[in-house]
């Protein structure tokens, strides 16, 4: 199931099994981002990757980053939540998706984007997995 805040996207678990009622909030999100939230992050999930990505505007040019997460040091980790925080907000016109991968496989490709020019992107982006 999916539920819209705004122009936030949050992928819901199902709640038939009951282990999936232990998900760990959010957090903070900015309101009227674009942010991304897929999978649910437990207690026991060790943060995989942890990164800010902010990149500056330019005239008459869009933003585009692509993370790429690759298994390093948790190499038999499974990808259980991606968050994708737009700190800017307020309508900045930044969007993330995952390309390839993501919960439930061991890598992900994530693509930051602008759909405007002269705009900058301002995101924190975690990968959260378990054995």
């Amino acid at each position: 199931m999916i539920v819209g805040y705004n122009q936030s996207v949050v992928v819901v678990p199902n709640k038939s099994n009951n282990s999936n009622d232990n998900c760990l909030p959010i957090g903070y999100d900015v309101p009227n981002s674009h942010s991304l939230f897929a999978g649910c992050v437990k207690r026991n999930d060790t943060l995989l990757f942890s990164t800010f990505v902010n990149k500056p505007a330019h005239w008459y040019k869009t933003n585009n980053k692509v993370l790429y997460y690759a298994p390093g040091y948790y190499r038999n980790t499974t990808i259980t939540g991606i968050r994708c925080y737009d700190l800017k907000g307020n309508n900045s016109d930044g969007y993330a998706n995952v390309l390839y991968g993501g919960v439930g496989y061991r890598d992900a490709k994530i693509r930051l984007f602008n759909t405007m020019a002269n705009r900058k992107l301002n995101f924190r982006v975690e990968i959260y997995g378990h054995p």
